[in-house]
């Protein structure tokens, strides 16, 4: 598919395709040679994937098979990646995942806590707070709209409009849990976020 935000954000017309499976390299070159020509025959110029809107997932995993999948993460066959090189597909950037597991003993560094401490005593304008679930629909607006101007330069970025933001809270409403999402303000003006969703493969 061509994505018409991504035109409009990087004035280059690309070809998408998602939910890629398939059982050896024959068939990865075909289903990849079906969609290039179809790309071509709309004028498109390049060909990225695979990108899963449904998943809201990007890429391939080339390391890590032995752990679960990990929601919203693409977790795949380990053949697929080599698939897509002998097709005259080459990565075109490595997207890094960072895992600190409660369950192994994990604590937050005491000079987190630290800085923390001293952030606010230092900044008394700023607050933190968790989400609030009977606000929703605006909280969901004040994390977007925090999140297309910090990841603006982030690679493969385009800015979520409100269709995409109602989508993604609509599909994400049912399993928000409150106590993993964070607002810092200031001055009462949502400043920062951190975002946290349940593993529900556990």
């Amino acid at each position: 598919y061509e994505d018409p935000n991504y035109t409009a954000h990087y004035h280059w017309r690309v070809g998408f395709f998602g939910s890629f499976e398939a059982d050896g390299t024959d068939s990865a070159s075909a289903l990849l040679s079906a969609a290039d020509a179809w790309f071509r025959s709309r004028g498109l110029e390049e060909s990225i994937g695979p990108i899963d809107p449904v998943a809201e997932c990007w890429g391939f995993t080339i390391s890590g098979f032995e752990k679960p999948p990990v929601f919203m993460s693409p977790h795949n066959p380990k053949d697929y990646p080599g698939w897509m090189e002998e097709s005259g597909y080459e990565k075109a950037k490595d997207l890094l995942v960072y895992e600190v597991d409660v369950r192994k003993e994990y604590r937050i560094p005491a000079r987190f806590i630290r800085f923390e401490t001293m952030f606010f005593e230092r900044n008394p304008g700023f607050t933190a707070r968790r989400f609030n679930p009977k606000d929703f629909a605006a909280e969901v607006k004040r994390i977007v709209d925090i999140l297309n101007v910090s990841v603006a330069d982030n690679w493969g970025f385009v800015p979520v409009g409100d269709v995409e933001r109602d989508a993604m809270a609509e599909k994400l409403k049912l399993i928000v849990d409150p106590d993993a999402i964070w607002f810092i303000e200031r001055d009462g003006e949502p400043a920062a976020c951190c975002l946290g969703f349940p593993d529900l493969n556990i």
